[in-house]
């Protein structure tokens, strides 16, 4: 009798990056879990063969992301989803769907959860997983192949347009691995960025973060092992590493990991970074994180209001986290501090006292972020009925029972006040010969011809019109606007006009219009200043030809209307 061949499934893993428009630097998209996965799977007995994923995902656009998939015809697909790529990514499985209907869908991330909006609205995967994976994954895959109820209490199965989750608890996740069992370096990427896990789970259970309500228990990677891995992701051309823990000295052994840190990067080539709480930092760890190659440090203050602390459970002890504030700013070390507003209790008071207070900080940038009702956290349940946010992601708090709209604008003016209006990749300038923001892939197409099909691969995208008497032909530009976000609809667009003459300004208006008649893009709500009302993710540019006399006024003019109306 001949022996039976099982098939492995093909498996594809999935995330897409978080979209900004900032033209300055590389672009993050932390892709470990498709790593630790298939790593679970290649210990298990889950006949699977992982499809390659290219690291050009990370810049094309959906249709080339879509073909990409199609092409590849996996079995299942495994993705991870986010607030700023969850509405994208189900758009793109759906229509996968219609051309593979077989393909079976996983998801996971954070943004998975038995109350989240999002995917009960849209039931498109047949299978969701929280908190880590890969205790679960080998399992889930195979309820999945043999169309099987998920058995864990943190997977759920589509059934009738439902999700059923399971009743078992789930299988511990033993982490770290053994060293035999280490998964496969996710290496640096082409810019040199590299990153390490050295910590699992939190100190802390701040009420408004699912990372700690998902993982109750700390756990810790052996230092000797922590540093031969970065020893070898320099080797492989990594020349900055992030740390992605939570509270990267809650480590029991972070003295000693910052004096292993320091022997090998005894030539400086490496620069690290890290999140920390400054409040248990002493003046020696400080100097030894300098030592160590740590050239700048995130710390999340939140608020200098012990109410507004003891409300979402962070309490903290001011006089130690300003003493640890010191320490590192006297290191040398440039620091990060995160202020945050619409917390509970948190009155414009409060939010003005933090951020005068990290102001005083020196060398720091400030980062005010208003406060994200995310699912499956304390405090979407909890305080729910006293702080109001957006529906869709990224669930941004507009305003609660203690901090009025008109005080969040003003708190937002603040903010700019302080940061010296720094901000999330604002743009330099609208009108010019020479615009500094202008996304790499730009597509010209000329008005006085026939219209050209929409070239393009990329999520990052300049549109150039040009021709004579744009005006005249402002309806046919406004279909070309509407035809291209309607194509790529998640992707973010820079529509620049190219005048030969000063055009009225009514032009621009028009277009501003039209841009306004979508609904906002997720990097809208993510970054936008409320009180500007303006819009990040579609913009319009005007762009003049060199050596031609356009009327100092008129330029003016179009930089202050577009600067109104965009980020």
């Amino acid at each position: 009798m001949g022996m039976i061949k099982i098939h492995p499934m093909r498996m594809l893993f999935l995330q897409l990056p978080m979209l900004d428009n900032d033209t300055s630097g590389a672009h993050e998209n932390l892709g470990m879990a498709g790593g630790l996965l298939g790593q679970a799977l290649e210990l298990s007995d889950m006949p699977t063969a992982i499809v390659p994923v290219q690291e050009e995902l990370n810049t094309w656009d959906d249709a080339h992301i879509h073909a990409f998939i199609i092409a590849e015809q996996p079995d299942l697909i495994a993705a991870t989803l986010y607030a700023w790529n969850v509405e994208r990514t189900l758009s793109i499985l759906h229509d996968v769907r219609k051309q593979l209907p077989n393909v079976r869908i996983l998801v996971g991330g954070p943004e998975v959860s038995a109350d989240n909006p999002i995917l009960r609205a849209n039931p498109i995967p047949d299978a969701l997983t929280t908190g880590e994976g890969e205790p679960v994954i080998a399992a889930l895959v195979n309820a999945i192949e043999n169309n099987k109820q998920a058995p864990f209490s943190n997977t759920a199965s589509l059934q009738n347009g439902i999700y059923q989750w399971g009743s078992h608890p789930p299988p511990h996740c033993i982490w770290p691995p053994s060293p035999q069992d280490a998964p496969p370096l996710c290496g640096p990427d082409r810019n040199g960025m590299a990153y390490i896990e050295a910590t699992r789970g939190c100190p802390f259970r701040c009420s408004y973060c699912c990372y700690s309500q998902r993982r109750k228990h700390m756990a810790h990677s052996d230092i000797k092992h922590i540093v031969r891995t970065i020893a070898r992701l320099r080797d492989q051309g990594a020349r900055e590493i992030r740390f992605v823990d939570p509270t990267l000295n809650s480590h029991p052994a972070f003295d000693e990991l910052l004096k292993g840190l320091a022997g090998l990067n005894k030539k400086n080539d490496l620069i690290l970074f890290g999140e920390l709480h400054p409040e248990r930092i002493t003046a020696p760890q400080a100097n030894a994180l300098a030592r160590a190659g740590f050239r700048e440090i995130e710390v999340g203050v939140q608020s200098r209001d012990p109410a507004v602390l003891k409300a979402v459970q962070r309490p903290t002890n001011q006089d130690n986290l300003d003493r640890g504030i010191q320490h590192l700013a006297a290191a040398g070390i440039k620091l990060t501090v995160d202020v945050m507003g619409g917390l509970p209790y948190q009155t414009l008071k409060d939010i003005q006292q933090s951020l005068d207070w990290a102001a005083q900080i020196r060398g720091a940038d400030i980062q005010f972020m208003h406060t994200l009702l995310l699912p499956n956290t304390e405090l979407r349940q909890r305080w729910s009925h006293a702080l109001r946010a957006l529906k869709r992601p990224p669930y941004r708090v507009t305003r609660t029972d203690w901090l009025s709209a008109a005080q969040f604008k003003q708190a937002d003016i603040l903010a700019d006040q302080v940061c010296g209006g720094r901000g999330d990749s604002p743009t330099h300038r609208f009108v010019g010969c020479r615009l500094p923001d202008l996304f790499k892939e730009q597509i010209c197409m000329n008005l006085t011809g026939p219209p050209p099909p929409f070239a393009g691969k990329t999520n990052r995208r300049a549109l150039i019109i040009c021709g004579n008497d744009l005006f005249g032909q402002r309806n046919r530009i406004a279909t070309i606007l509407r035809q291209a976000v309607r194509k790529e609809p998640h992707i973010l667009w820079q529509f620049v006009m190219r005048p030969r003459y000063e055009e009225p300004l009514d032009l621009l208006d028009f277009l501003i219009g039209e841009l306004r008649r979508f609904p906002r893009h997720t990097l809208d709500n993510m970054i936008a200043p409320e009180h500007r009302g303006q819009r990040a993710a579609r913009r319009i540019f005007l762009k003049p030809y060199t050596g031609q006399h356009y009327d100092p006024t008129w330029i003016d003019a179009a930089e202050q209307l577009l600067s109104r109306a965009f980020y």
